[in-house]
């Protein structure tokens, strides 16, 4: 009898570690604001702000200002609008230094700390920027009001030499541009099926928003481009350290090996939740096997986020384009490498669900593409008060082609010290490959020009 039950427990069990593999999963997240000197990942998105020498139309109350002229700037950070005025901490000071910020949104600016500014001289030019401590306000979310911290930055052109007060809104930023960054995230950690993995969400655009969707930008160039997406930013690692690079727009779906999950994420609970999806998807293989890849749906408005997918995939059927991918890989010293690479307005739609075998081509083998201007350009230089006409040049670009007609955007040596590959010689560039070399020739084989080309 004894025997009876224990298997029947076991049963039971078992049934319960199955059902559990399909219920949503509650992911705790914790709010992060980053300190001075912040090391690690510390995701930064920003937002310009417009500035005018007017104030704002409305009942406000201002601190008495040392400037002759401040600027005047609105911000919407949540369901609120904020105020920033610039000022100048004293008198004689060339640039705007100081800042005042409604940062409880009550129209009252004498109520909330003032921020004052660390001047950093360009020594190349006129140019100063002024960087500021973190501003911190709270924002209303889903009926809870949660904390946001900020942090505004100025590239300013010394104002002396022109009248403040005659200063044409038009002209305004090119002397004086004002940045809001943000200065935090929302983290967490969570295990899936034996696994451990990290989390975190990031605000691009200082909004207070942390999962504003993907969406593709609408660029109609007439040349070539990498594809690009506005939308806040989605970080997820197993070994907990992920970096910059890592970087996922945030889209509805996530991919982790070969299950698919609905994602949505709740500030006010503090929790983001993946919820699997068992029906009414269909499968993908993929070409190779990325760390990280985005698809983008059909009106480029959404995108399905993968981890270390499986080399089939399961997705909602539909009308898809690669948007990007990173790729590790070991070369045969046993050094590893990083590449990266996006879209581009040339890369081609597919379609899942019209039958078992849909494939997303992507990856190797990669091969080299070279573009060249179709006019020449003309170059001037001035030169101890003359000018001078160089001859014309045609610039000519260098790219790496995917077979799915995404270019390469990175390619990094991140470990070992035994690779053949040749690298960088030039400053901060070690970690790449050598730059290619070009010649161009006459028909008749004459060299006409050589040399390499720049990253960049």
């Amino acid at each position: 009898m004894r025997r009876y039950y224990l298997l029947s427990s076991l049963v039971v069990l078992a049934a319960l570690v199955f059902t559990a593999s399909a219920l949503a999963v509650d992911i705790p997240l914790k709010f992060i604001k980053f300190p001075d000197g912040a090391t690690g990942l510390t995701p930064v998105g920003q937002i310009s702000l417009r500035l005018t020498p007017q104030a704002p139309a409305g009942e406000w109350k201002f601190p008495k200002c040392t400037t002759e002229k401040p600027l005047y700037g609105l911000v919407k950070i949540g369901s609120a609008e904020r105020l920033l005025v610039l000022d100048r901490q004293k008198g004689g000071d060339k640039y705007y230094n100081r800042i005042y910020f409604d940062a409880n949104a009550n129209k009252d600016l004498t109520d909330d700390p003032v921020v004052d500014g660390k001047e950093e001289i360009d020594s190349r030019g006129p140019f100063c920027r002024v960087k500021f401590g973190a501003v911190d306000t709270r924002i209303e979310v889903e009926d809870r009001v949660l904390p946001y911290s900020l942090r505004p930055e100025l590239m300013l052109i010394n104002l002396a030499q022109y009248s403040e007060s005659k200063l044409d809104p038009k002209i305004l930023p090119r002397f004086v541009q004002c940045y809001l960054k943000t200065n935090c995230v929302y983290t967490g950690e969570f295990k899936l099926d034996g696994r451990s993995y990290s989390l975190t969400l990031a605000d691009t655009n200082c909004s207070g928003s942390f999962t504003d969707k993907f969406e593709i930008r609408n660029i109609n160039y007439p040349r070539r481009l990498s594809a690009s997406a506005q939308g806040d930013s989605f970080y997820i690692s197993s070994d907990g350290k992920p970096d910059s690079i890592d970087r996922l727009v945030y889209g509805d779906w996530l991919v982790i090996k070969d299950n698919l999950y609905k994602i949505s994420f709740s500030p006010a609970k503090g929790t983001i939740t993946l919820t699997p999806v068992k029906e009414n998807i269909v499968p993908l293989r993929l070409a190779m096997l990325p760390e990280r890849l985005s698809i983008s749906t059909e009106d480029g408005k959404n995108c399905i986020m993968m981890f270390q997918p499986a080399q089939t995939v399961m997705i909602p059927p539909g009308r898809y384009r690669l948007f990007n991918y990173e790729l590790f890989k070991e070369d045969e010293q046993g050094d590893l490498w990083r590449l990266c690479a996006n879209a581009t307005t040339d890369t081609p739609y597919f379609t899942a669900g019209q039958s078992d075998s849909a494939l997303l081509e992507f990856g190797e083998p990669y091969a080299p593409v070279i573009t060249a201007a179709n006019r020449l350009q003309a170059i001037t230089v001035q030169s101890q008060g003359q000018t001078k006409r160089l001859p014309p040049r045609v610039p000519i670009v260098f790219n790496i082609e995917g077979t799915g007609g995404e270019f390469i955007n990175d390619l990094s040596h991140i470990r070992g010290d035994k690779t053949k590959i040749p690298l960088s010689q030039k400053k901060n560039l070690g970690h790449r490959p050598a730059e290619p070399t070009y010649e161009i020739t006459k028909t008749d084989g004459e060299v006409v020009t050589k040399g390499f080309f720049e990253y960049g």
